[in-house]
């Protein structure tokens, strides 16, 4: 399983995670609670039940690039060019179109505010020793 961060104008929006089954994408609640941060998307709305999607939710891949960029992008960084999860975790950091950022959850230097937990049932335990059952990289 991978994850990232999905930021919305630098703010910590959500959980993003791939699974064998499809996706995940988790509002944390720090962003629920703010009623003046918007949706990361219109097809994404703020709620506290997870969005699930056999594919890439479609506006996390409109921020990939397209043709000979895309083709640049994955020789550099020996990636599958077929793998648009770990496209996004790597391209996806900075320097996008629009206000969304997505970063590569754990093996950073910051810990992510309301993060360093294990996720059961939705439900964020902040005293857990564990991410996302492994040990945390955070």
């Amino acid at each position: 399983m991978r994850s990232g961060i999905v930021h919305m104008t630098e703010k910590e929006a959500g959980l993003l995670e791939e699974y064998a089954e499809g996706y995940r994408f988790t509002y944390l609640d720090s962003y629920l609670a703010d009623p003046a941060a918007p949706p990361v998307s219109l097809t994404l709305p703020k709620q506290s039940a997870p969005h699930l999607s056999d594919s890439l939710f479609p506006f996390l891949f409109g921020l990939l690039a397209e043709g000979n960029l895309k083709s640049e992008q994955c020789r550099r960084l020996k990636l599958d060019e077929d793998d648009a999860f770990g496209r996004l975790l790597l391209t996806a950091g900075s320097d996008t179109i629009g206000a969304v950022t997505v970063q590569t959850c754990g093996g950073g230097t910051r810990k992510l505010a309301s993060h360093h937990a294990t996720c059961r049932s939705g439900v964020w335990d902040t005293s857990a020793t564990l991410c996302l059952g492994r040990p945390c990289g955070w």
